[in-house]
């Protein structure tokens, strides 16, 4: 919109005439000048009306690189009104300077660093023609200072520096706006500084766009019992996978990020002689995002606690982890990052009855591998509702999902990844004390007498 008065009152005309309510509302001058968010609630048909007529006025974002900030050094001599020649042309350009640094040196000259706001890249070049005949200007990056200060386009440059990394869609793009512009509005309530947090998402993002493609290199770990083969293994980023291989078949608990799925395929291929062609049988732990990669490909065994996570998605609804709206906005733009892709209902098994109960690992049901019994035990929920452990007690091997980490085992990389988790949400637990609950049935029971561990994060933990 633009920043001038009775902007708001225009754009809420137009939504109240249509019947539609606005529910939220926000608007920071110092950190985004240009950005107005608001929530309505209204029918089909209003939604339809609201955004014609809001186009109509050029109130809605449409172009998503419709204009970026160019942070521009000029070398100017340290003279009475050396810099206004530079800014008349700056304003024959149309360009809205939304920063300025500049202090004396001790030498004859003063650099002026300018951030201006550019709507046309075809002005860019005859700009830096004229402005370079009068003294020497360059084009530099922002430090992490001169970002903060500079926010003229702040939720626009923020989803388009990820968006060229991750490849993003437009959609895509649009829902990391609007989340975090609630995040924004959030951490002001509380009095909060947010460009820390945003630092953290766009870490987390860089880590995910890093680690795909060739920079995808796993920790594997092997190990043989009763002639079966375990395989273990642990990404840079995500969630463990695991295989237990017993000749055409293939049990696969767990698998990553959405995002990442075509490289861990890969890395099965190399370790699986004959992977594609097995028959394969999935299960995921629990529904959270860095579990359930390869929901899409394969008919997956889960607890009926973790398919209705994914009902209440098609539903329109919440998932357990959105359900908590302080949450709700890092979940949503967690999935845009790791390529989440909602799982299709006809690949969702879900195992027995909800938790039954006040045991801390509730048997619920089983079902059938190669010539094994996998038997499954719903958990607490402490980490999160439908965390499931898997049991195979023919091989004395038990899968804890994020019940059990094996901290010390984590890889370097691991570590480095699941440091923003708690950053970025007000815990990686629901419930701290329900999760040491399962956490210590889990221990007492499996830690010991020659059991081995299969652990949501982190190398095997054998005893």
């Amino acid at each position: 919109m633009p920043d001038k008065a009775g902007a708001f009152l225009k754009a809420s005309k137009i939504i109240a005439s249509a019947g539609g309510n606005i529910v939220r509302v926000s608007y920071n001058k110092a950190v985004d000048s240009r950005l107005l968010s608001i929530d309505v609630k209204c029918d089909e048909h209003a939604k339809e009306v609201i955004t014609e007529e809001l186009k109509k006025i050029g109130y809605l974002l449409q172009e998503y690189d419709a204009g970026a900030v160019m942070l521009t050094e000029f070398k100017l001599r340290d003279v009475p009104g050396s810099v206004t020649p530079i800014l008349e042309i700056i304003n024959e350009y149309n360009f809205n300077i939304s920063y300025i640094s500049s202090n004396e040196n001790g030498t004859p000259y003063q650099f002026f660093r300018m951030g201006l706001f550019v709507e046309k890249a075809s002005d860019v070049k005859s700009f830096l023609d004229r402005v370079s005949a009068l003294c020497e200007v360059r084009i530099i990056e922002y430090d992490s200072t001169e970002k903060a200060l500079d926010n003229t386009v702040f939720y626009l440059s923020f989803a388009n520096g990820i968006a060229e990394k991750l490849h993003l869609d437009d959609e895509a793009r649009y829902t990391l706006i609007s989340e975090s512009n609630k995040i924004m509005q959030m951490l002001e309530d509380k009095g909060e500084q947010p460009h820390k947090t945003f630092e953290y998402i766009a870490a987390f993002a860089d880590r995910i766009a890093r680690h795909g493609g060739e920079g995808y290199r796993p920790e594997t770990e092997y190990k043989e019992r009763n002639g079966y083969g375990i395989y273990c293994i642990q990404p840079p980023c995500g969630s463990n996978t695991f295989l237990v291989v017993k000749g055409e078949e293939v049990l696969i608990v767990d698998g990553g990020y959405t995002r990442l799925k075509g490289e861990l395929l890969s890395v099965c291929e190399k370790l699986v002689s004959g992977f594609s062609d097995k028959k394969i049988t999935h299960a995921i732990t629990h529904p959270d995002i860095d579990h359930v990669g390869l929901c899409g490909i394969y008919k997956t065994f889960m607890s009926a606690s973790s398919a209705e996570n994914f009902f209440l998605e098609r539903s329109g609804e919440p998932d357990y982890r959105e359900s908590n709206r302080f949450n709700a906005p890092y979940c949503r733009i967690g999935k845009v990052l790791s390529g989440y892709v909602m799982p299709p209902e006809e690949n969702v098994v879900a195992v027995g009855s909800y938790r039954r109960g006040n045991e801390p690992l509730s048997y619920i049901g089983e079902f059938d591998f190669a010539s094994l019994k996998v038997k499954m035990y719903e958990g607490t929920g402490g980490h999160v509702r439908g965390e499931t452990v898997y049991v195979i007690e023919d091989l004395k091997i038990v899968f804890s999902g994020d019940i059990y980490i094996n901290a010390e085992g984590l890889s370097a990389d691991q570590r480095e990844f699941n440091s923003l988790a708690p950053y970025l949400m007000s815990g990686v637990n629901v419930d701290s004390r329900e999760a040491a609950v399962s956490r210590n049935a889990l221990k007492e029971k499996y830690c010991r007498d020659g059991w081995l561990v299969c652990c949501g994060h982190g190398a095997f933990a054998e005893f």
